[in-house]
């Protein structure tokens, strides 16, 4: 519905989306990617972005877009941003058994996309820079 009332302009797209839960946030996007309105996928990654400030709203947007078979390009930087919210710090996850074990569950392309990242931290235990 917020798509729909963007489109007819009732209110801004960013007041729309922000009214939303992230999960709705993540099914605004999808519209529109494929009703092709870049500048509303755009917003919606932009507001997704800032709502996974949070944990929680991190790990409900992860499990929706790892629940997904495939997505757009355009939530790539948001699936992104919550990998590395999760899993970032990979001396912290191999710290953690739940962790690990969530983070060798992963797909093969959250896997690919977390580790293709400049923004993992990575630790070499012993090695002196």
């Amino acid at each position: 519905m917020a798509v729909l009332a963007g489109l007819y302009q009732v209110e801004p797209w960013p007041k729309l989306l922000a009214d939303l839960t992230p999960p709705q946030q993540v099914q605004a996007a999808l519209l529109a990617d494929m009703w092709q309105l870049p500048a509303v996928s755009g917003t919606a990654v932009g507001v997704l972005q800032a709502a996974t400030d949070s944990k929680a709203m991190a790990s409900a947007v992860l499990e929706q877009l790892l629940s997904m078979a495939a997505f757009p390009d355009c939530l790539q930087p948001v699936f992104e941003c919550v990998l590395l919210s999760q899993y970032g710090d990979l001396e912290a996850v191999w710290a953690s058994l739940a962790l690990q074990e969530s983070l060798l569950a992963l797909p093969l392309h959250a896997m690919e996309l977390l580790l293709a990242s400049d923004k993992l931290k990575v630790v070499f235990a012993g090695v002196n820079p």
